[in-house]
């Protein structure tokens, strides 16, 4: 059993993660901002509770934009900055998606919104 901590979101909520995924989590949400394809990033999975191992991923649902442009991110923006995030689960659904089934479903009813793209004027 791992023990949960606070991380504190951009919007200045905060939540509880498992203490192995902390740092890891951080340095997601400092390159969120960078990928312009993400509308929407949900945490969900074992990050989320005490079950949580140090080898266990992260689980994220990413909702995007651009398809084109969120598979070159995926394969090369987030991995320039992010060499190790080849090795979380990263559900993806254009934005406005409403399947309510398998992961989506777990995603969208046990998962927390840990990024959204900032409103533009």
């Amino acid at each position: 059993m791992c023990e949960l901590i606070p991380l504190k979101l951009a919007d200045g909520t905060s939540i509880n993660v498992s203490e192995y995924k902390i740092s890891k989590l951080k340095r997601y949400l400092e390159i969120f901002p960078l990928i312009k394809s993400v509308d929407k990033v949900i945490l969900f999975g074992s990050a989320l509770e005490s079950r949580c191992r140090e080898d266990s991923d992260i689980d994220f649902l990413f909702f995007y934009n651009d398809r084109k442009q969120f598979h070159h991110d995926m394969s090369y923006v987030l991995p320039n900055y992010f060499p190790e995030s080849c090795y979380d689960d990263k559900l993806r659904f254009p934005t406005g998606s409403t399947s309510m089934s398998g992961a989506f479903a777990d995603a969208q009813t046990k998962g927390v919104v840990i990024y959204k793209t900032p409103m533009k004027p």
